[in-house]
């Protein structure tokens, strides 16, 4: 029987690969850690303290809507996309609410009978959301997720509360609105 020897150019080769292997290794348990440590932004870096009247433009609607037991908002009441991705909303959380908004944008999906006729409605795809915003601030725009292809689109703005005191929900409600482009 022939006695095989190990070859030193093998022996290289081998722990080479080795290292390269632990190395590799090494790298996607780093990038898993980082990843599962990174926490998204819970409020909105864009928040600014304040009302936005002064600098809302002329032919901007902008309401204050109430939602008994849930929290007030106000917010454009038709929203117009700006710079393809853009939305102007001015949400607003006014100073009276105890709790921290955010808005939460969807298209609209209909329901519709055999004739054609719209007979409900929900809200689809999420378009965007802002992060959270405290009691006495505005944000004056939300970047949405992709382009709309149309000049108009059917949404819904969810406006979603978190409790300052206990980290609960007041609950959450709905506007309907267009977005023009």
């Amino acid at each position: 029987m022939k006695k095989q020897t190990l070859c030193y150019t093998s022996v290289k080769r081998i722990v080479l690969f080795a290292v390269i292997a632990a190395l590799v290794l090494a790298a996607a348990v780093a990038a898993f850690v980082l990843l599962a440590s990174v926490e998204p932004a819970f409020f909105d870096e864009n928040a600014v303290v304040g009302s936005p009247e002064e600098i809302l433009p002329e032919d901007t609607t902008y309401k204050l809507y109430m939602a008994e037991g849930v929290c007030d908002a106000a917010l454009c009441e038709l929203p117009k996309i700006t710079d393809g991705k853009d939305l102007k909303i001015f949400l607003t959380n006014p100073e009276n609410n105890s709790v921290y908004i955010r808005a939460e944008v969807y298209t609209v999906a209909f329901v519709r009978d055999a004739g054609g006729n719209v007979v409900d409605y929900y809200h689809d795809e999420l378009l965007g959301k802002t992060g959270f915003i405290r009691p006495g601030e505005y944000v004056e725009t939300l970047t949405l997720d992709n382009k709309l292809k149309d000049s108009e689109t059917y949404a819904m703005i969810k406006i979603a509360t978190y409790n300052i005191d206990d980290g609960t929900s007041n609950g959450t409600f709905f506007v309907n609105t267009i977005l023009y482009k």
